[in-house]
């Protein structure tokens, strides 16, 4: 279910068939009502106990793990571009 997203039409798509947009505008959809990707919840961890100074037992980190599929599209994409510039200046 990680490699798909809902969109606000309720449609599941395939997250590697989204424009890069799409992706860019979900992921901050999803930080801003407060979710974390698996990635990040050892450094949400941190800020959480450096902001508020409670225990970090205390944290309950609100993960969704379709930031991480996400986020590598994203990455996957980039490299991709990467790639593509290289052989043509090449």
């Amino acid at each position: 279910m990680g490699n798909y997203w809902r969109n606000s039409y309720g449609k599941m798509v395939l997250i590697s068939e989204m424009h890069t947009r799409h992706i860019e505008n979900a992921l901050k959809m999803l930080r801003s009502r407060g979710f974390v990707g698996e990635d990040e919840v050892e450094a949400a961890r941190n800020e959480f106990v450096d902001l508020t100074g409670n225990d970090p037992d205390e944290f309950r980190p609100r993960i969704n793990r379709t930031i991480d599929v996400m986020e590598a599209e994203l990455a996957r994409r980039a490299y991709k571009e990467g790639s593509q510039v290289s052989r043509k200046e090449g």
